[in-house]
């Protein structure tokens, strides 16, 4: 311990960071890491997800509307060159009323995103994103799955866009009694 101690702080963390490369060369060099994040407040979530393998967008969900919105980045200028949005309470209803249920008077949201290699991307020149947004209804064990229609060749020139988010599917998700796959 006595040469820590001694030691000038600049050097150690030189040699920490070097021990750091040495250790770690290349193990991930052709793994792409990728994450996404949620977080939320008393009516706020906020979420990400990748659209395309290195483009991000970012989820945010109103509780008390229903908005639920993403933006996605420009690489070129750092600004939201990419909205879109939809309104979840709309679809919710919809959902329920086909089911011949009522909406609730004060709906509960849950929100994730996932990921989804769909077949149908790259089939056109609009595809789907990468990942899918699912919003789980705790009251009526409604689940409903969301994705962002993409045009890769939009944001790679760098041309704004807006569209409405893309519902995908809605099912009914409660502990015990699962949906029967189709």
């Amino acid at each position: 311990m006595q040469f820590f101690k001694r030691t000038d702080p600049v050097f150690l963390l030189f040699f920490l960071l070097l021990l750091g490369l040495l250790l770690f060369r290349g193990e991930h060099s052709d793994n792409n890491i990728a994450g996404s994040a949620t977080d939320r407040t008393d009516n706020l979530i906020l979420a990400t997800g990748y659209v395309a393998p290195d483009v991000e967008a970012v989820y945010s969900f109103d509780q008390n509307s229903g908005r639920l919105s993403a933006g996605v980045l420009s690489r070129r200028s750092g600004t939201f060159q990419a909205l879109f949005e939809r309104n979840i309470n709309q679809d919710l209803a919809e959902v329920l009323r086909k089911k011949e249920s009522t909406f609730p008077s004060v709906p509960r949201y849950a929100l994730v995103t996932g990921e989804l290699d769909s077949e149908r991307r790259g089939t056109s020149l609009w595809t789907v994103a990468k990942s899918v947004v699912y919003i789980a209804e705790i009251n009526s064990g409604m689940l409903l799955v969301y994705t962002i229609p993409w045009q890769e060749s939009l944001h790679g020139a760098d041309q704004p866009s807006k569209d409405m988010l893309q519902f995908l599917t809605a099912e009914q998700f409660q502990p015990g009694n699962l949906p029967k796959a189709k």
